[in-house]
């Protein structure tokens, strides 16, 4: 709560769509302490929608749906681009089938096997259990987006991939501790000094007037 309130206090002194302002992604890696409280659920849905101008992009990690709070569940499908991978919990992948596809009211179930005998078609129910079980079977690798192609637009169709990219084999120019400890150097500020300039800030006490008699 403290890492993500100073987040806050930051983005909340930009100017809304000032080109100047570089994007800030702000990613909630399972962040279950955070994400399961009932109280989050209202400040985590409108991150996105009044946050964008302020270019702050909001990601969040889930191994399941039922890592969030009941509060919070309902408002996740409006933040934006969704990924979901292989569902083990088929209920969950159910309610993703809903969410992410539309039902085909001329979705048939059984065609006619005889002139003048109409087609057999297939319930919302029935088409959402048949993607839900598609869902939970997808091989490791597999993934759907339903993507935005700009605030407004999303595009049309759910996309599939059907492996993600391969991880680069390439060794890497520095460790992940090397490369903190460079940034430290380059951007920390020792805890003495940040105090001494603190310390010297002249803050004027400007005291009202005392009401007149």
């Amino acid at each position: 709560m403290q890492a993500y309130s100073l987040i806050m206090q930051e983005i909340n002194k930009r100017r809304p769509a000032n080109p100047n302002d570089l994007p800030v992604s702000l990613v909630m890696d399972e962040v279950y302490s955070l994400i399961q409280i009932p109280g989050m659920a209202p400040e985590i849905s409108k991150l996105s929608p009044q946050y964008r101008s302020r270019k702050l992009q909001l990601y969040i990690v889930l191994q399941e749906l039922a890592q969030m709070s009941k509060e919070l569940r309902p408002h996740i499908w409006s933040l934006g681009n969704i990924v979901s991978f292989a569902i083990s919990n088929h209920d969950e992948a159910y309610e993703i089938a809903q969410q992410l596809f539309r039902y085909d009211p001329y979705y048939i179930k059984v065609a006619p096997t005889r002139e003048g005998q109409n087609p057999l078609m297939e319930s919302d129910r029935g088409q959402y259990l048949q993607i839900a079980d598609w869902i939970q079977s997808m091989p490791h690798r597999q993934c759907i987006i339903r993507r935005y192609v700009s605030e407004h637009q999303r595009e049309e169709k759910i996309q599939f991939v059907r492996k993600t990219y391969d991880t680069s084999q390439k060794p890497l120019r520095m460790s992940i501790s090397e490369a903190k400890e460079m940034l430290v150097k380059q951007r920390g500020v020792s805890v003495r000094d940040a105090l001494e300039i603190i310390n010297k800030r002249d803050i004027e006490n400007k005291k009202k007037p005392p009401p007149e008699l």
